[in-house]
């Protein structure tokens, strides 16, 4: 696993050197230097994926030496410079803009988004977008920036710091879990699971803060104490609003119980946990009303339904609307009839794990066949949930579904007529062992599971 993160960090490095700036987004990489960049990071990816299934074959029991191990796990991927994505950069140019500009990232105008140092950093779709992130991502990019400075570099250092220490966060709280539980499984898919590492760890996207509150919540559920585990998700909402999901399932899971009581107490705490962050940020409407607007404009990345746009185009601009609304219409009622498929299967004394795990299945679904804008690093949301999923098919189409969005990046091929191959090489399998899972079989065949040890 640390020759694959050294792999990572050093096709990084070859790509900043070949093409002189830290952006990555529409920089072209001479030939030679890119092909050698994408067999860094193949090989990387590989190596940090084999290694972590025969980690987790093992399942160690969480120990002095298991902590220094995941400490240099960690501090090894930091050491990636940004390869994938510019995220890092749009990050610190919200905080940039907060901090020494005193603009509201929420609703600044399209002239003041395009002032500030890390501009020129930050892809063009993002150049003139507001900031759709929850305010505790907001607050976290302001602080980088008090800490590090206005410079380029020290901003830098400064976020990836930040997300080395949620990442530990995160590992830690795996830690306590599995001493507590004796499942020494969860500790290890909290603090080295791959996609943890490179997208988290090393390429500092901004939803390991969610996670980590996702995870606490799901701690202190588990302990019987839904208030507090309500008002932790609640932050979670005010990160991203993803941590919404599982709030649900859980006040589905208090009515089932008959606690109607209980469940309006945790829905009011978490709005109210809602309020401190976005009061930092306040400014009329505008601050809930412009982010959601940005996040629902039209926009494909990886996804299934970018294969219906495709398909309805020749027909004019009305017709690929009413198609694709009508296809998207259909998949969630797919979804919706799964989940209360999954929520009848709840027995009345059904264990807090089973809300969790359901949220977890909504999620991996809806990352499949129902997400117009898929990123690899969206992975990472089900992490603190699979340690309540006791059907390892999901566990095995999380580890596979994973390395393929991992090895996309390696394989990734920009032309847009080549489009269809980077969505089918991420998707496709996963498409299949869901078909399978549907049909009551396993998601991988028993020979192939034994073999790779899924």
């Amino acid at each position: 696993m640390i020759a694959g993160l050294v792999c990572i960090s050093s096709a990084a490095l070859l790509r900043i050197m070949a093409t002189g700036t830290l952006k990555v987004d529409h920089v072209p990489v001479p030939a030679g230097s890119n092909m050698a960049k994408l067999l860094l990071l193949g090989l990387g990816v590989t190596l940090l994926s084999a290694g972590y299934l025969r980690l987790t074959k093992t399942c160690q029991a969480p120990s002095l030496k298991a902590a220094l191990l995941l400490g240099l796990l960690a501090a090894t991927a930091a050491t990636a410079l940004p390869l994938t994505s510019n995220d890092l950069f749009s990050n610190l140019h919200y905080g940039h803009l907060h901090v020494y500009q005193g603009v509201n990232p929420y609703t600044a105008t399209a002239e003041q988004l395009r002032a500030g140092q890390f501009e020129p950093y930050v892809s063009r779709y993002w150049k003139t977008m507001p900031c759709v992130y929850g305010p505790l991502l907001s607050g976290l990019a302001s602080l980088a920036v008090v800490l590090g400075g206005p410079g380029l570099w020290g901003g830098v250092i400064a976020y990836k710091g930040l997300l080395l220490l949620v990442a530990l966060t995160l590992a830690l709280l795996g830690w306590l879990h599995g001493r507590e539980t004796a499942q020494p499984k969860i500790f290890w898919l909290w603090a080295t699971s791959p996609i943890w590492l490179f997208e988290i760890a090393g390429q500092a996207h901004n939803d390991g803060l969610m996670v980590v509150l996702v995870a606490c919540a799901l701690l202190l559920s588990l302990r019987e104490r839904q208030i507090a585990a309500a008002a932790i998700l609640g932050l979670g909402i005010a990160a991203k609003y993803v941590a919404a999901v599982p709030l649900a399932f859980l006040l589905a899971w208090q009515a089932l119980h008959k606690r109607l009581v209980l469940a309006g107490l945790m829905l009011i705490t978490a709005a109210v946990a809602l309020i401190p962050g976005y009061a930092l940020f306040w400014d009329g409407w505008q601050t809930v009303v412009r982010p959601l607007s940005a996040l629902g404009a039209p926009r494909f990345a990886d996804s299934f339904l970018k294969f219906v746009y495709w398909a309805s185009l020749p027909f004019g601009d009305q017709v690929v609307h009413y198609t694709y609304r009508v296809v998207w219409l259909a998949l969630w009622g797919g979804l919706i009839y799964l989940c209360l498929r999954w929520m009848r299967a709840w027995p009345k004394d059904a264990p807090v794990h089973a809300p969790w795990a359901t949220a977890g299945r909504m999620i991996q679904v809806h990352n499949i066949l129902l997400n117009r804008h898929f990123l690899p690093w969206y992975l990472s949301w089900l992490i603190p949930l699979l340690a309540c999923e006791r059907d390892q098919s999901w566990w095995q189409l999380f580890y596979v579904h994973s390395y393929l969005a991992l090895l996309h990046y390696a394989l990734h091929v920009d032309h847009v007529a080549s489009e269809p191959f980077n969505i089918l090489l991420i998707h496709l399998v996963p498409t299949w062992m869901l078909i399978r899972m549907a049909k009551g079989k396993p998601a991988l065949p028993g020979e192939f599971s034994q073999r790779f040890g899924l």
